[in-house]
């Protein structure tokens, strides 16, 4: 292994203020130098690193890694501190149920652009969406672009692997509630019993997720100083996420964290119609003493499962298949689609950050009656 004049590897702090050591622990067959990054907050902890591994036994050659151990370590040492919570949970998902159970055995070196595009169509034969087969392939061809990088392995296979063409796959169906179907769904939300409670303590959030068309991490993120009732609009300006709880105490557990919004179009400021006023005028009964909009009942940030669990019963009450959330955003954009209202405006109201994305998710489910629906309700 190679050291510098203090007996250590080359240590420096990079531009993102974290501290890397580099030191060479070995060659290749061909006689290329196999090197080893290792990262850490400060100095001491990097230092520290290194001098168990210059001390330790001598590792194996990183190429000789298996393909799992090593995407395991570069999730872990690199992407963990890169990615939100919640994007580091989707590529966690995507590593331990995809590539390692289909590639994990292979040597690091020994992974050919064949056996990941064994891959990529095994799982287009299997039915897998585009977006589930481009995610296992940025997952590969990001890890092994790291691996060339530190010279563990002599190319990235994945410059000659090919994915199918998107448009020859079957689009995943928008699901959008009917005219019909908004009506039963409003009625049903904010229906009370005899005594004049409601049946649904935050029914009225649905409601305003259907009038606004934010996003549910942005709903549960609202507080009140985001609602100006008297100019009538909403800032949405945060999200919350749900991830994995990595603390070495509680692993198993989950927990919200606080996030910007999904992109920087996302900080926007919508304006509320008559239905998303009044939603907000009765959850601000219920919850104004609460920091947060949706709060529960005890002031905390309501679980993801208990709005999952109150749309279930308004759906079956309503008469309606079960559509999850998210229907409810698409239904507010194909409302203002049929409509007539301009697709730029449509795009800053659900805060995409491309005008292209509003066109390609809704341009094609317009099949409203408008006559049917009073659509003065939809902003």
């Amino acid at each position: 292994m190679n050291r510098n004049e203090n007996g250590f590897g080359n240590v420096r702090q990079r531009s993102d203020g974290r501290w890397e050591a580099r030191v060479q622990i070995g060659t290749h067959p061909d006689g290329k130098p196999i090197r080893r990054s290792l990262y850490g907050k400060t100095k001491p902890e990097v230092t520290k690193q290194l001098r168990k591994l210059l001390n330790g036994p001598k590792e194996i050659p990183r190429g000789k890694m298996s393909l799992e151990r090593y995407i395991t370590e570069w999730l872990e040492q690199y992407k963990r501190c890169e990615l939100k919570p919640s994007s580091y949970d989707r590529l966690e998902i995507t590593v331990k149920q995809h590539i390692i159970p289909n590639s994990g055995c292979i040597q690091l070196h020994a992974v050919s652009s064949a056996d990941i595009q064994r891959h990529i169509n095994k799982m287009l034969e299997d039915g897998y969406s585009y977006s589930t087969i481009k995610k296992v392939y940025d997952a590969y061809n990001a890890c092994l672009k790291k691996a060339l990088a530190d010279d563990d392995v002599a190319k990235n296979p994945c410059l000659s692997v090919r994915l199918p063409r998107k448009d020859t796959l079957e689009s995943k169906e928008i699901v959008t509630l009917t005219a019909e179907e908004v009506m039963r769904f409003t009625n049903e939300a904010k229906r009370v019993y005899s005594n004049g409670k409601s049946v649904y303590r935050l029914g009225y959030a649905f409601i305003l997720i259907l009038n606004t068309g934010i996003r549910v991490g942005e709903a549960l993120a609202l507080t009140w100083d985001c609602v100006d009732f008297s100019r009538k609009t909403l800032r949405i300006r945060a999200s919350k996420s749900y991830v994995k709880n990595r603390d070495k105490s509680n692993p198993s557990s989950y927990k919200y964290v606080d996030d910007t919004t999904k992109t920087k179009s996302g900080n926007r400021i919508i304006p509320l119609n008559d239905c998303a006023l009044e939603a907000l005028q009765e959850l601000h009964k219920i919850n104004g003493q609460f920091k947060n909009v949706l709060a529960s009942s005890s002031g905390r940030v309501n679980p993801p499962r208990n709005f999952s669990r109150t749309i279930c019963g308004i759906y079956e009450k309503a008469g309606i298949q079960p559509s999850g959330i998210h229907a409810l955003r698409h239904t507010f954009a194909s409302l203002l689609f049929a409509k007539g209202t301009d697709v730029k405006y449509i795009s800053k109201l659900l805060g995409h950050s491309d005008v292209l994305i509003t066109y390609n998710t809704y341009i094609h489910i317009i099949t409203f009656d408008t006559d049917a629906l009073t659509i003065s309700n939809i902003t």
